[in-house]
């Protein structure tokens, strides 16, 4: 979506190819080492959501290896964040992002921000904030924030992108990305 409103800017004899229209604001936060954030919720819809089973065991593998998390609320989503934070009791902070403009600081002291295809990760990203996308019906090339210290997650299919609203068959973008690639990229994304 940026490429396609960028070529239509150069079009017009203005060159968008330059660093600084890339650049995150200057929120003056520098991200916590140690924190990772994460945001289940998607504006997008349920066919862009992994199943709240699979965030809660990424969250307690980073809880368990000394990482502090925090759980994130969505504006239009259907409350997964509460859902997943409830189940993690004191073990983990929850943050209602609405708006997700005012969220910015907090989005930007996080080291990591792993979340659904969403608003978020955008947000995060032009907050400072590195961030790890789970696609499911999207397509990462189109969608996914722009820069080489952000990431996806995935597991292609051949049904995909489709970028659906609801599946009308067995979500098996979703269902077939799993714990362990997850996992194995916050890995990657963390350094570690």
């Amino acid at each position: 979506r940026v490429r396609s409103y960028l070529s239509l800017v150069e079009k017009l004899g203005v060159a968008t190819s330059t660093a600084e229209f890339f650049a995150p604001i200057e929120t003056g936060v520098e991200p916590v080492k140690g924190t990772v954030m994460l945001s289940p919720d998607s504006d997008f819809g349920v066919t862009y959501e992994w199943p709240i089973e699979r965030w809660e065991e990424v969250a307690r593998g980073l809880i368990a290896v000394g990482r502090k998390v925090t759980i994130a609320g969505l504006d239009r989503g259907r409350n997964r964040g509460k859902t997943l934070a409830a189940k993690l009791g004191d073990e983990a902070r929850f943050l209602e992002a609405r708006p997700l403009a005012g969220a910015l600081e907090i989005l930007a002291a996080h080291e990591l921000v792993v979340a659904a295809e969403s608003s978020l990760p955008h947000v995060a990203a032009f907050a400072g904030g590195t961030c790890l996308t789970l696609f499911g019906p999207g397509d990462p090339n189109w969608r996914r924030p722009l820069g080489r210290r952000h990431g996806i997650a995935r597991r292609h299919v051949e049904c995909a992108p489709c970028f659906l609203e609801k599946c009308p068959m067995d979500l098996r973008c979703q269902e077939e990305l799993t714990v362990e690639k997850v996992t194995e990229r916050v890995r990657e994304a963390l350094g570690s």
